[in-house]
């Protein structure tokens, strides 16, 4: 589905990054979770940057941004659920006319949690635990 600015629609989750608040969004189309650098340093866990992980990420209608580094861990809580995740950091956020984006889990963190998107009932079942999409 997509909003009259042509772009995909995006669904959100709200999640707790490391102790403080976030929304992530939900990205079938990301192969890795990736994190803004801006996002990384508001939320304090830019600390843990691997800087050895650089390189460059191609977008949708050849956006393109660069990779700064990953953050191999830290810790995400999802409906009450805690476990790790591993960020890949952006230089920037991806912009456009939608609001910013600046965190995305992508399919690494799905797979590894045998989540499943719900369309029908809008709602993201990870490990049995049911999250809204917002």
């Amino acid at each position: 589905m997509k909003h009259e600015t042509g772009h995909p629609r995006v669904d959100w989750i709200e999640v707790i990054l490391n102790g403080a608040k976030a929304r992530a969004a939900i990205c079938t189309g990301n192969q890795a979770s990736v994190i803004s650098l801006r996002a990384a340093q508001s939320l304090r866990i830019n600390y843990p940057i691997d800087y050895r992980f650089v390189g460059k990420v191609h977008g949708l209608a050849g956006a393109t941004t660069a990779i700064v580094g990953r953050i191999h861990h830290t810790m995400l809580q999802i409906g009450g659920r805690s476990s790790s995740v591993a960020l890949t950091v952006l230089e920037h956020d991806y912009e456009g006319d939608e609001p910013k984006r600046d965190f995305y889990l992508g399919l690494d963190f799905m797979k590894k949690h045998d989540a499943v998107v719900d369309c029908s009932r809008k709602v993201v079942v990870i490990q049995g635990v049911e999250v809204p999409l917002v």
